[in-house]
Parts: C-alpha cells; structure tokens; sequence
C-alpha cells in the first residue's frame, strides 16, 4: 500500500525525534570524541533530467510540449555523528513541481519528494572548513495535484559537500553541498542538487 504525503512526513518526523534523542542518552566513550547530532534546512537549486518521449506520450500526446521543473525546492535534514569520521543521516527532500508548457498554456503535472537514509564521512580541513561525503539510499514518490501518489521508487543518492564554521562557534555552520539522486527512468531520469543549509549542532 503506498503511503500519502501526510504519512510520509509523519514516518519522517517520527525518525527526526528519536536521532534527537538519541545523541543525549549515548555516553561519550572517551575524552577525545563526544558524540554529537545536527538538524538543519537548505534550499537546493535543482537540476532534474527528464524521460521526455514518455511524459510526452503520458500527459501531451505528441512531442511538441515542453516539460521543466518549477517552483522551490529544499530540504530538512537530522543525523548524528557517532565517530569522529562516521555519521548517519535522515533527511526530506522537495524537488517542487513538474510543469507542462504547450500551444500558449502550462499545466501542473505532478511534484516530487522523497526521504533519503544515507552513511556520512567527514574529514577537517582547517579548524572552521570540514569536507563531508554521503551515500544511501532514498524513497521517493510522485504525487499529482490532488496529493495522491502517481508513481513511486527508490533508488541511489550521494553527494559531497564543505561545513563551513562562519559563526565563531560549533552550534551553528553552513552546509554547501552537492547530491545525486536516481529515479526510476519512468517519468523522471535522476537529479542534482547544490544546496545552502543552516546546519545546527547539538
């Protein structure tokens, strides 16, 4: 049975509060390394490739309409660094609405979201710049304009990315980084992202 959108972001936020618990019951195991957890939220410019020949014969007919993403896309994101090196990560990602544009009119088709579980590496480069890397695995659906889903799947995300300490303390950094997600090659291909994300650490 698919899951609504409704549910999706409620499965999500249940996950988000038991990492951000979990950081304030895990005893350090030495001096050296406190574990630590982090949320935060981004806004992402998205660059998504299209299977346009079967949005095309799906929505238009023909292949004379023109089809582009539209709207904002961002994301939220919790995780938990366990190692000095090691981390988790679980994070929502909005790639906005998929648009149709023929004979003078656009149309709203459908928009994208999904849920992204994924292993993180962070290696310090200076004392205020970290460089970071990731990959999992992520969950995404699409849904129409009346919220019911139309098509969903899972694939491959990675990405890497700098933590930048800007701010003067380790609380608060901003996170730039790149990520890829695979799609299913049915309506949409796959998708990358560059992302500006307020990142807070606890």
């Amino acid at each position: 049975m698919h899951r609504t959108k409704k549910q999706r972001i409620l499965l999500l936020a249940t996950i988000l509060l038991s990492l951000f618990i979990v950081p304030h019951i895990h005893a350090a195991a030495d001096d050296e390394f406190i574990p630590t957890g982090y949320f935060g939220v981004g806004l992402t410019s998205t660059d998504l490739t299209l299977n346009d020949e079967n949005l095309s014969q799906t929505y238009a007919g023909n292949d004379s309409s023109t089809f582009k993403q539209n709207g904002n896309a961002f994301k939220l994101f919790l995780g938990y660094q366990y190692d000095p090196f090691l981390g988790l990560e679980v994070g929502y990602t909005s790639f906005g609405e998929m648009v149709m544009s023929g004979n003078g009119a656009k149309s709203n088709l459908f928009n994208t979201d999904g849920i992204y579980f994924s292993t993180t590496v962070t290696k310090p480069i200076t004392k205020n710049i970290t460089a970071t890397a990731k990959a999992g695995m992520f969950f995404w659906t699409l849904f129409d304009n009346a919220d019911d889903p139309l098509e969903v799947g899972q694939g491959m995300t990675y990405g890497a990315g700098l933590d930048l300490n800007l701010y003067g303390g380790k609380e608060r950094t901003l996170l730039v980084e790149w990520e890829h997600y695979a799609f299913s090659d049915v309506s949409l291909k796959d998708g990358d992202t560059i992302g500006v994300n307020l990142k807070f650490n606890y």
